[in-house]
């Protein structure tokens, strides 16, 4: 801070949490115009790579009155932002398709793998590691969000693809023959 008889200059320094959200904004903000609510919400979709429309409201912190739809809406137009899954499974990310027209240098991350994709991913794990549970499923795929294995392996059972043994903690599962 520097201090004279007529003025005072004060120098903030920004302190960046992260670089490649500053990246996914600015390529988005040369090529598209956004209000600064949609930006905000762009920004959260982008750091957390997927999230649901209830933690995004919640980070967001929205009340009743104030609707996500309203921060979200052009994003989603604009497919700059694509949705997976229904009602209450329904989980926002940024559209791959813009992420690859973007010359970035972001770390890929498997809180965006499609669910097919995972299903084939936990039947190779299962085929090395029989009766597993879905703990040490999520140890060894680093990366993957728990919520979303757990979705998915519990439809991989429903399905008829995997089998399981065991009660609550030491519930494991197999490949089904």
């Amino acid at each position: 801070m520097e201090n004279e008889i007529n003025y005072v200059q004060v120098t903030v320094f920004s302190t960046i949490v992260d670089n490649e959200i500053l990246q996914v904004l600015d390529y988005v903000g040369r090529h598209f115009e956004l209000t600064q609510k949609e930006i905000i919400a762009l920004g959260v979709i982008v750091r957390e790579k997927k999230i649901s429309g209830y933690d995004l409201a919640k980070i967001l912190q929205l009340k009743d009155d104030d609707r996500l739809r309203t921060w979200i809406h052009t994003l989603l137009s604009r497919k700059i932002v694509i949705t997976e899954g229904k009602t209450k499974g329904l989980m926002y990310m940024l559209n791959p398709k813009l992420l690859s027209s973007l010359n970035h240098d972001l770390k890929p991350s498997l809180k965006t793998i499609e669910e097919h994709v995972l299903r084939a991913l936990i039947v190779e794990d299962l085929k090395m590691h029989p009766k597993s549970k879905i703990s040490e499923i999520h140890a060894r795929v680093e990366g993957l969000d728990l919520k979303y294995l757990r979705k998915v392996v519990y439809r991989m059972y429903k399905d008829g693809i995997l089998k399981r043994e065991g009660a609550k903690k030491n519930m494991v599962y197999y490949l089904a023959k």
